[in-house]
């Protein structure tokens, strides 16, 4: 079995799995040159369809992915702009945007979004093989001419989720008339350069000399991501990062032989890439509005020289723009700094030395400078030099499959789940099991499976004791904590790519061997044995119902159901999966009082790596008593219960009359963004930091519950939900 096989599988917790799409754009003669790809698109190519861009998604990881084109606009010296295009839509929803980089009055950078806001102008347009004509004026309240000033102003335009995207006849209009678009576009360099350089297939770097030692290699990897995400050059896209690296690294390796010469190398490097402005020191920062600060600790004058420590230095004041080639934030999502422009190189499935170096230093670029919990790491740096040795020793393809779970795994998140999408997942076994009070039980068993039963105790698989084949994951799973470690290893064992599977189990005191060969591929089917109770609404009592959130599809359903239950003295709302539901839908009918949620940590973006408490989340602001339930609530979680389930526990935990009961939480919250290797993976971190109003840490730890709950075997055997009962019992009581 295949390890990345088991990542897949959380795909069925988060909303199922999606179909791959191929992905082309078309690049033809009359279209910009700078138009660029965002979503962690692979590079452009020639598609077979005249006169038309063509943009289809490959749905990693969710429906709220963006995938889109990016094309910057001048347009200092044209009145009234207006954007024309025919587009058609094959996709739940696109979207089309506009932001400009203006000046405050403060003379401070900020960005202007101006038109429909993400979902609205393309929501739910399938025009299937039909064009559609769309005409878009920008924002009337500013004149471009005098508030731009010259500066570039970005369209963006695509889709979200699975789908295709094709566009053609873009114009950009003015009162005068068309306005070319090759002639008011600035051509990022960057976009072109796969096209120019023979590193799309190879680096040309087959083998790491042993002259070269892995502290020239980590200084190299730091000075390499560091430069990625701090020099304006590159920030600009005037670069393909990526090839920079596999130009530099024939000269590096072949004259880096002491540490003079590294130095003297790496400072060759870093002036060569062009003079820039320095901007003032930042404001002093109000206290206590810090919650991480850069790492610059490897900057270190007596390890690089002086003159290498001072250039670097400077390029540390630089002046940057907020957004740049490889960073910046998506239109739905201000709070995140994401990586954009990184290839995947899916074709490389035991990549060279070069991408191989590629593959760890752009990890540990992101983790240095994008990613809100950085300072939760154990030796960081000391991690990272091993990583290097782990890919500079990799053989073969299972070597490079290992080096990136374990970097992966370093990051001990919930989120940090790993995706090979260019391998068809491997089949899933017709039932789920848990780790309860040390044993490896079934909980819940799809109604085609008949061999095995609910309360059956796993004790082999195909002849090998269960907690060998466990034991196996350690190293390689992201997990904090052992229940997280016991969640993620015990999926791993539903997967299987074998026709027939046996299991030594015991059941009811009675040793059995068994055989089965009912599988599951369904998406839909797989994550109902994630969520405890399929219903979405029961009546416990005459006093008490039951709302399981995450098994309630939409606005319509939920409505429906609330309905029923408003008027019951008790309610048991189940958290123990992903609710869909929105924040605004849930706050309208259960908070009525004005409160902050939680507090959250985002990237400065004109410092990467710099952390800042920002405004409270999900504010919740009064609501008509009409439309508020009223009465006395009870939220199970367990260690299933993550993310966005984990930000509705902290909000249900403000309101009055509220408990929790079940396990403690997942404890991975914060808003992600992916990260590519080469060869095709891609896992997720957290750029955005939760915290409770306190500030207090909720990362790795979980949520507690105010009252425990745990089920045993025999509870399960016998098909009793014990957090329903405890939350029924806590809630009748006098």
């Amino acid at each position: 079995m295949k390890l990345r096989h088991i990542y897949l599988f959380l795909l069925f917790l988060f909303g199922g799995i999606r179909v791959p799409f191929a992905q082309t754009i078309t690049r033809l003669s009359n279209y910009p040159e700078s138009w660029s790809t965002f979503g962690n698109m692979e590079p452009p190519m020639q598609d077979s369809i005249d006169d038309v861009l063509v943009l289809s998604s490959k749905p990693l990881f969710d429906h709220n992915e963006l995938f889109g084109l990016r094309l910057q606009l001048l347009l200092s010296d044209v009145p009234h702009p207006r954007i024309e295009f025919e587009a058609e839509v094959c996709a739940d929803s696109g979207f089309f945007y506009i932001e400009s980089e203006i000046k405050n009055i403060a003379g401070e950078t900020e960005w202007m979004i101006t038109g429909n806001p993400v979902n609205e102008l393309f929501h739910h347009l399938n025009t299937g093989s039909r064009f559609k004509k769309f005409s878009f004026e920008l924002n009337k309240e500013y004149d471009y001419a005098r508030t731009v000033g010259g500066k570039s102003v970005t369209l963006s335009i695509g889709i979200k989720g699975p789908g295709r995207f094709r566009l053609k006849h873009f114009a950009l209009l003015s009162d005068k008339g068309v306005v070319t678009p090759e002639d008011r576009t600035r051509l990022f360099k960057a976009d072109t350069a796969f096209e120019q350089a023979p590193y799309y297939n190879g680096s040309g770097t087959n083998a790491l000399p042993a002259s070269v030692t892995t502290e020239d290699l980590f200084i190299l990897g730091k000075t390499w991501g560091f430069l990625k995400y701090y020099h304006p050059a590159i920030r600009s896209g005037s670069y393909n990062w990526d090839f920079e690296l596999f130009r530099f690294l024939p000269r590096f390796l072949k004259s880096c032989t002491t540490r003079d010469q590294r130095n003297a190398l790496l400072l060759e490097w870093v002036r060569s890439l062009g003079s820039f402005e320095t901007r003032n020191a930042p404001q002093a920062a109000v206290a206590g509005s810090i919650k991480m600060y850069p790492d610059y600790g490897w900057i270190r004058k007596n390890e690089l020289g002086p003159a290498l420590y001072r250039t670097l230095m400077e390029v540390r004041n630089a002046k940057r723009t907020s957004t740049g080639y490889y960073s910046g934030h998506t239109p739905d999502d201000s709070t995140v700094s994401i990586p954009f422009n990184e290839l995947a190189y899916p074709h490389l499935k035991y990549p060279d030395a070069g991408f191989r170096l590629l593959a760890v230093f752009r990890y540990w670029a992101c983790l240095d400078h994008l990613y809100a919990y950085r300072y939760l790491l154990n030796n960081k740096d000391q991690q990272f030099r091993h990583s290097i040795s782990r890919f500079r020793a990799c053989k073969n393809e299972q070597d490079y499959d290992h080096a990136v779970k374990e970097a992966v795994a370093f990051l001990n998140s919930g989120h940090t789940i790993l995706y090979d999408v260019y391998t068809a997942p491997a089949k899933m076994l017709g039932f789920y099991a848990e780790n309860v009070a040390g044993k490896i039980v079934v909980t819940k068993v799809n109604e085609r499976e008949k061999t095995i039963h609910r309360g059956d105790i796993i004790e082999r698989i195909n002849g090998i004791p269960v907690f060998t084949r466990i034991n196996q994951y350690k190293g390689l799973l992201p997990a904090p904590r052992p229940a997280i470690f016991y969640r993620e290893a015990v999926r791993a064992l539903l997967f299987t790519d074998d026709s027939s599977t046996t299991f030594s189990i015991v059941r009811n005191g009675r040793p059995l061997t068994l055989s089965t060969q009912q599988y599951l591929t369904n998406g839909s089917e797989a994550s109902q044995l994630l969520t405890p109770v399929d219903t979405s609404f029961m009546e416990l009592n005459k006093h008490t119902a039951y709302l399981n959130l995450p098994v309630i599809p939409d606005s319509i359903s939920f409505c429906s159901l609330f309905k029923k239950v408003r008027n019951y003295k008790n309610l048991v709302i189940d958290l123990r999966s992903y609710p869909v539901l929105s924040w605004d839908l849930i706050k309208k009918h259960f908070f009525n009082q004005p409160s902050a949620v939680f507090k959250a940590t985002s990237v400065d973006p004109l410092t990467p790596g710099l952390f800042r408490f920002t405004e409270s989340g999900l504010e919740i602001s009064r609501q008509p008593d009409s439309d508020i339930y009223k009465g006395r609530i009870a939220v199970l979680t367990n260690a299933y219960t993550q993310s966005y389930a984990e930000t509705l526990v902290m909000a249900f935990k403000k309101r009055p009359q509220t408990i929790t009961v079940g396990q403690a939480t997942a404890g991975a919250n914060g808003n992600t963004f992916a990260v590519a290797f080469p060869g095709g993976y891609f896992t997720r971190m957290e750029g955005l930091g939760v915290y409770t109003l306190q500030k207090k840490e909720t990362q790795r730890k979980g949520l507690v519950p105010d009252y425990r709950a745990a089920p045993a075997i025999r509870d399960i055997a016998e098909g009793r939900d014990v957090f329903i009962e405890k939350a029924v019992q806590l809630l009748n009581a006098p």
